[in-house]
């Protein structure tokens, strides 16, 4: 049926929704866009009316990409591992779990999103399976941007929503879609013909009621809650957005080194004590006598000297970047070695400092992005028919440890647990810093060193006894 105008106006309709929805990712669009570009190593022209063809190749070659690295120094450190339930508390986490993870892409789905997250404020994680109106179908673990979503929250229930809307192009069929999800029901609407979705930096946007198309029949939403787990990253912000104007600092003082080089490879020069005029009273044009050709040869009267320009110091301009990096890595809390290399060669207590920075800021940002994941991964195992497994508060996922120890630390840290009692499981996990599933391995092995040493204990007591009785 056509989308209507007048049911668009009418609160809680599920018209009402979509235009209210679609509005949210128009506003959103600007900014997302730009901190897009910023990941991406293509941030706006400091001067960007000048295009003449060399300076606007001049200021792309002077863009250093310092904010992709700010959100690999966090991204690289969160990773979800496994997931522990109520039936399987193992460290390697539940295998039906695993097995879910696995056949939906889920880790995958998790690393995108929290991509995302960092990048552009937010990003979310949608369940449902591959084909809606097939309730055999796989079920899907999807990463969500920004500029194809908008999800309303529930202020009675945090973590929930009230409604989403999903937006994509769907080109093979030539047609716009949008999905609507309600905590009972799914809605898609439909647009044919060329593409009205929003435009990268586009004003405003939204769905326009009389072009789009609503499905009569509506899919059964049999979870009870929207499919959509948002993860929004502190304060609502970028992690990198906070440090634009060091950002684009830095990247104008890369600029202007690159321009005074560019003008330093023409030497000024000029001439003292040379004549104005000739005999004749014509002015004299030196640009011809003085051709600049490599295989000239110039004549200068006794009287007249040569003058030229000297090479202008860059070590300021090249101080104050370096002063730029050290200020963004200390305000951004990212280690100074990944933005300056040349920092590695400070001291190990200096670098440490610098690691446990970043490494509280991945664990405030990885309990941010574990309440998405939880629901995520309930909502996967209530679609797949595990429900006794899938209570949210039940769950518990295991994380990478951030720190990324050296493996002589971690051999030292387990030595020094192992002297102090800790179990040998917690130890291994904590200390030793193994994976869930390298945990699961050294226990196996443990079991049969230790059931080796059990049966050869008494043949090796035999074999000393035999020995000792010889000497006598």
């Amino acid at each position: 049926m056509r989308f209507e105008s007048a049911a668009a106006k009418i609160p809680g309709s599920d018209e009402w929704w979509m235009a209210r929805l679609s509005k949210k990712i128009g506003d959103d669009l600007r900014t997302v866009s730009l901190l897009d570009d910023w990941m991406d190593g293509k941030p706006p022209l400091p001067y960007p009316d000048k295009l003449t063809p060399a300076f606007h190749r001049l200021q792309q070659l002077a863009r250093l990409n310092l904010a992709e690295l700010i959100v690999a120094a966090m991204l690289h450190r969160m990773q979800p591992l496994a997931c522990r339930t109520s039936v399987d508390q193992d460290s390697d986490g539940d295998d039906v779990v695993r097995d879910v993870w696995e056949n939906s892409s889920a880790q995958d789905a998790f690393a995108q999103a929290m991509e995302w997250m960092l990048v552009a404020r937010r990003g979310a994680l949608m369940v449902g399976r591959s084909d809606p109106s097939d309730p055999d179908s796989p079920v899907r673990i999807t990463a969500e941007h920004p500029s194809q979503y908008a999800w309303e929250p529930d202020p009675a229930n945090p973590g929930l929503a009230l409604a989403a809307l999903k937006i994509y192009r769907d080109d093979p069929n030539d047609r716009d879609v949008a999905v609507l999800y309600r905590p009972d029901r799914i809605r898609v609407a439909y647009h044919q013909g060329p593409t009205m979705l929003p435009k990268r930096n586009a004003p405003a946007w939204r769905i326009m009621p009389t072009v789009w198309e609503l499905e009569d029949e509506a899919y059964e939403n049999t979870l009870g809650e929207v499919p959509v787990y948002e993860m929004e990253n502190r304060r609502g912000l970028g992690e990198f957005e906070r440090h634009l104007p060091t950002l684009e600092r830095i990247n104008h003082t890369v600029l202007q080194r690159m321009v005074l080089i560019a003008m330093q490879a023409f030497r000024q020069r000029a001439l003292k004590g040379a004549p104005r005029h000739d005999k004749d009273g014509q002015e004299i044009d030196y640009d011809k006598i003085f051709e600049a050709d490599p295989g000239s040869m110039w004549v200068l009267p006794a009287a007249v000297e040569m003058w030229e320009s000297g090479q202008a110091d860059f070590t300021p301009v090249l101080s104050s970047i370096k002063d730029d990096m050290i200020a963004l890595a200390a305000a951004s809390m990212t280690p100074l070695h990944m933005i300056h290399p040349a920092a590695s060669e400070g001291s190990a207590e200096g670098a440490a400092t610098q690691r446990e920075a970043v490494i509280f800021k991945i664990e405030s940002t990885s309990r941010r992005a574990d309440t998405a994941i939880r629901r995520a991964t309930s909502a996967a195992l209530r679609l797949s028919g595990h429900s006794e497994r899938a209570g949210v508060e039940k769950l518990k996922i295991v994380w990478a440890n951030p720190r990324r120890s050296s493996l002589t630390e971690r051999a030292e840290s387990a030595r020094g647990a192992k002297e102090a009692g800790v179990p040998f499981e917690l130890r291994m996990e904590k200390f030793a810093e193994l994976t869930p599933a390298e945990v699961a391995e050294a226990k196996r092995q443990r079991k049969t060193e230790l059931l080796e040493q059990a049966v050869l204990a008494p043949t090796m007591t035999a074999d000393a006894s035999s020995a000792g009785g010889t000497d006598e």
